[in-house]
């Protein structure tokens, strides 16, 4: 009975260990509200690591889509979790492959002993910047991950599940900001009437 026992808890020690595995890929934020014209950016996040002591991550290759209708990508920046620049080397392609996609993709040279303290169980890769187009159509916009891989210190794939998968912009129509400029203008033109048909009587 106790070999039995002992079984059953070893089996439920395995699947719990292989459930605190499971890598998470999301953005952070999952929705924001721009205006057109203007800047906005998303981090790119992971979570599922071993807080410091395992399952630490040695290289990354991700493909993020975006709707060029609307985002114009401007660059990006990674993040010091993989060793900082001594320590690492930066693959990514950008939007150097496809004008409707970005690449971000970096590798480590250390070992999970050395990487586990940059690596807490929830950390930032990279950080996207996009421009609103001025003219933009759309009243929504989706940034979504296309495919990916992440590997472990050993440079070994390992898996991962994509989390809140569609990061949102709202953008408001051009047409509305249109109006509502329309209308600014036409009380600031009956202000100004008023005021100086005030100073004549």
């Amino acid at each position: 009975m106790k070999v039995v026992s002992r079984i059953v808890l070893a089996v439920s020690f395995m699947f719990v260990s292989i459930a605190n595995a499971e890598i998470i890929l999301s953005f952070d934020p999952s929705t924001q509200v721009a205006q057109p014209g203007s800047t906005v950016s998303f981090t790119v996040m992971i979570e599922g690591l071993g807080d410091g002591i395992d399952a630490t991550l040695g290289a990354y290759d991700l493909w993020i889509g975006f709707d060029t209708s609307v985002l114009s990508f401007t660059g990006y920046s990674l993040f010091d979790n993989l060793g900082g620049v001594a320590d690492s080397l930066d693959l990514s392609w950008g939007t150097g492959f496809d004008p409707n996609f970005v690449n971000i993709a970096e590798t480590s040279f250390l070992s999970d002993a050395e990487l586990a303290p940059f690596q807490p169980a929830s950390f930032a890769l990279a950080e996207l910047f996009f421009t609103i187009n001025p003219f933009a159509s759309a009243q929504t916009t989706d940034l979504f991950f296309d495919s990916g891989a992440v590997y472990n210190s050993a440079q070994l794939p390992t898996a991962f599940t994509l989390s809140g998968i569609n990061a949102s912009i709202d953008v408001p129509a051009p047409a509305t900001l249109a109006l509502m400029g329309l209308g600014l203008l036409t009380l600031f033109v009956r202000q100004k009437r008023y005021s100086s048909s005030f100073k004549k009587s």
